[in-house]
């Protein structure tokens, strides 16, 4: 089967078909018959190179400008240098040329960024779309599965980047929306169908870009009087400058709630008629929140693992109880309607016995004594009710 034998990383399920993520291209495979139909690529991202410049220590241009007084005084330390990525056939050349002015001047050509691997794949019920996460550029790409002569294959029809990298993403039931969880606790909404404008983000709309007034500071050259504190302002007022220029993003988005550590998973659920947000986290914290537009009211929590809970899991047919799991060594089954624990599972105690077996296969030194084991993923079979897959890393 092909699926054995590329290195995939990430799988989605959509009908019949089979989405395989491998770096950064995406494999639809049919699960009828375990045959290839077709290979999304991700296009290759240029760089342009570019050109620094590093003033000698011994510059007359900021040097000259200060008080008598202080050209006599002790150095400040050097400036910090930034590593370039050269090409390999110019990393072992000098590329530094002296300047007219005294200061040295690097070029270097950026070697050709290595394009981002898909980290997360959702797809939505109708099967049309596919929504993909690229980590490297924190980039949320959906994809349509369209049919030419008779071959099924992904175009994408939008991408929007994050300001941080998304850690989880989900579609609403009704296909139309993307909940998207980051690394620095926060869960936005965006629309599944983009088109790109130039238009301004919505007033009602947080903001994904700091949107706060320009930093002025409190001092000026009347009032510093050293060598390193004028250095300090100057890069002060640069960084001023480079904050302000920054433009706000041009699709819809809404930010729904936030945590107060990095969000690991996410997950929609239904009950009564009421739809509800399930989030989790690396401080052992697993909320229930109630779904769009009241998501900012906290319903409840599950609070039970020791340490940090890496996955989330409703069965289908079993849409009140949520499985869990994480770096500790329990597996925890709730009814997420009350908060309430029904039930964990030490599985420490199935992985001893298999370690006992490899023993017997390897050698003593080979396997480590002492060990830790975290969830990597909890999946629910559709063709057995109770039957849970559950893999550790």
């Amino acid at each position: 089967m092909l699926v054995g034998v590329l290195p995939y990383q990430c799988l989605e399920v959509s009908g019949n078909l089979l989405f395989a993520a491998r770096g950064s291209s995406v494999d639809i495979i049919s699960i009828n018959d375990s045959s290839h139909i077709s290979t999304w690529n991700l296009p290759r991202l240029h760089k342009q190179g570019y050109t620094t410049t590093q003033a000698r220590s011994d510059s007359p241009k900021v040097f000259d400008k200060l008080p008598h007084h202080e050209k006599n005084s002790e150095p400040a330390p050097p400036a910090k240098k930034r590593k370039l990525a050269l090409n390999r056939d110019e990393a072992a050349d000098d590329t530094s040329r002296p300047d007219k002015d005294g200061s040295k001047t690097y070029s270097a050509d950026v070697q050709e960024k290595e394009t981002p691997a898909i980290t997360i794949m959702a797809s939505t019920k109708n099967g049309i779309y596919v929504a993909a996460v690229t980590g490297e550029d924190k980039t949320i790409r959906v994809l349509e599965i369209v049919q030419e002569n008779q071959v099924k294959r992904l175009v994408q029809i939008s991408h929007r980047s994050m300001p941080k990298r998304p850690c989880a993403i989900t579609i609403t039931n009704d296909d139309t929306t993307i909940i998207s969880a980051d690394k620095f606790g926060d869960v936005y909404s965006i629309p599944l169908l983009y088109k790109e404008t130039n238009s301004q983000p919505h007033e009602n709309s947080q903001s994904l870009v700091d949107s706060s007034q320009p930093f002025k500071p409190a001092a000026s050259e009347l009032t510093i009087h050293s060598q390193r504190n004028r250095r300090t302002l100057e890069n002060q007022r640069k960084q001023t400058v480079q904050k302000s220029s920054k433009a706000g993003t041009d699709f819809d988005h809404e930010l729904l709630l936030g945590h107060v550590s990095m969000l690991t998973d996410i997950k929609l659920a239904r009950s009564d008629q009421n739809n509800y947000i399930i989030t989790s986290d690396r401080d052992e914290h697993i909320r229930i929140s109630r779904g769009i537009p009241q998501t900012h009211v906290i319903e409840n929590f599950c609070l039970g693992h020791t340490e940090f809970v890496s996955r989330l899991c409703i069965p289908e047919t079993r849409p009140k109880i949520l499985i869990s799991g994480g770096g500790d060594n329990e597996i925890i089954v709730w009814d997420w309607t009350t908060g309430s624990l029904l039930s964990k599972t030490n599985m420490m105690e199935h992985v001893s016995v298999l370690k006992k077996k490899l023993n017997l296969l390897a050698s003593e030194t080979s396997i480590k004594d002492s060990f830790k084991i975290a969830v990597s993923n909890i999946c629910h079979t559709y063709t057995h009710n109770d039957l849970i897959i559950i893999s550790y890393e």
